[in-house]
């Protein structure tokens, strides 16, 4: 597995994992140029395939909303590989508040966004395009 720079039209050959497909009428490539011009951003590759994007949409100097798209391909020793690079990223940044958000359902992504060093906020009703709960996680320095 390796890491390049995060560009639009790598979600195009992402396989989105099981629990984000509800997403996939929403990712536009406008929306995908818009994550590109957000903030950080990068992909991991593995043998050739784009296995995930992952970035940072700035929302003001010291704030930022943290963004992931995974591929169902990563398990096991892939997942662990994956979730040091993101530690690390979260790590080497700046920001005084990174968010992120976790469907309401979707426990791994719970369990993730606290290994990730995010303490729960609360839950936002009716917050993603499906109209679906999420609930808030915050990490902050």
């Amino acid at each position: 597995m390796h890491v390049i720079p995060y560009r639009s039209f790598h979600v195009s050959a992402l396989t989105i994992q099981n629990s984000q497909q509800y997403m996939s009428d929403f990712i536009k490539p406008e929306y995908c140029k818009a994550l590109e011009q957000a903030g950080p951003a990068y992909t991991v590759m593995d043998d050739g395939e784009v296995i995930a994007c992952a970035g940072l949409a700035e929302q003001w100097p010291t704030r930022a909303t943290a963004w992931t798209l995974i591929s169902d391909k990563i398990t096991g020793l892939k997942f662990a590989r994956l979730h040091k690079m993101v530690l690390r990223f979260l790590d080497m940044q700046d920001y005084l508040r990174i968010e992120m958000t976790v469907d309401h359902e979707f426990e791994q992504g719970h369990r993730w966004a606290k290994l990730l060093g995010f303490q729960w906020e609360g839950l936002m009703r009716k917050y993603n395009p499906n109209g679906c709960d999420c609930d808030l996680y915050s990490r902050v320095k």
